[in-house]
């Protein structure tokens, strides 16, 4: 049995090999998805992609070599014309084609879990599939320091102009919005650099923009927060996340689950439930 398996190992590295060939390998048939123009550098993710996808590759080849081997151990059996020699020979070719897959199924199994498990990929994503980011080093840049605070009045006015709404009324005076009914949303405090973002997302995008949280008591506090006025919440809708999602590259996923993108002035979107989380930078 020994010598089948080998046989069908040979045959299967010398289909894969005339296969990626015929295909004018990696780099014609996309296969490496960066360091040409107009995509990304290549990195540690480019390579982990590269690998799964050979690696798909090679267990299709497998489950062809499987078929034909099956094939032929089948057609010996059925013209061994009763000769006990040629039907367990037959039956020996069909064993190890048999073994050889699952040994290849166990293999792809391992594999791709490991490189799953190295690159982050969401246990939902199809388990041929592999969604790895590299976290961006700007995630920590620091706030525009020439930035303002900016009064409710007056943000109220700059964002009206430029067409932007806000779902709420201002929040009472040292009121968070979980204690006033039926909420509200506080632009008092908000930094100027945040509305002058808002604006001009407002102006890239070209879609509709609607605040649903911004300076209001209430929020988590920290140096770019709600709290700080560096944070605006948007309610979802298709045109928004269409452009963020085409626009910025994805990074790390946030610690509660949320898909982040990241601006290149280093601008973080974050999409929860039901509204985009952006820290403008």
């Amino acid at each position: 049995m020994k010598k089948y398996l080998k046989k069908a190992t040979l045959i299967l590295i010398i289909g894969l090999f005339l296969f990626l060939l015929s295909n004018n390998f990696a780099l014609a048939q996309g296969l490496v998805k960066c360091g040409n123009p107009g995509q990304p550098a290549c990195n540690l993710c480019s390579l982990l992609e590269l690998v799964k996808t050979l690696i798909n590759y090679v267990i299709t080849l497998a489950f062809a070599f499987t078929g034909l081997f099956i094939t032929w151990g089948a057609f010996v059996i059925m013209t061994a014309g009763g000769g006990s020699e040629r039907v367990q020979e037959g039956k020996k070719i069909v064993t190890a084609a048999v073994i050889g897959l699952v040994i290849m199924l166990s293999a792809w199994l391992i594999l791709g879990t490991v490189i799953q498990i190295l690159t982050g990929s969401p246990s939902k994503l199809p388990w041929t599939q592999i969604q790895c980011t590299i976290p961006a080093p700007r995630a920590g840049a620091p706030i525009d320091s020439s930035s303002t605070a900016v009064s409710e009045q007056a943000a109220r006015d700059q964002l009206a102009k430029a067409g932007i709404s806000v779902n709420k009324g201002a929040c009472p005076a040292g009121s968070s919005y979980q204690s006033v009914s039926g909420g509200c949303t506080s632009m008092a405090g908000i930094q100027s650099s945040t509305l002058d973002s808002a604006v001009q997302l407002k102006k890239d995008c070209g879609c509709n923009l609607n605040i649903t949280g911004a300076a209001e008591l209430g929020h988590a506090t920290g140096v770019a927060s709600h709290a700080s006025g560096n944070k605006l919440d948007f309610s979802l809708n298709p045109d928004l996340t269409r452009y963020i999602q085409q626009s910025f590259p994805p990074i790390a996923t946030r610690s509660d689950g949320a898909a982040q993108y990241q601006a290149p002035d280093g601008s973080i979107y974050a999409k929860e439930g039901d509204h985009w989380d952006v820290t403008f930078k």
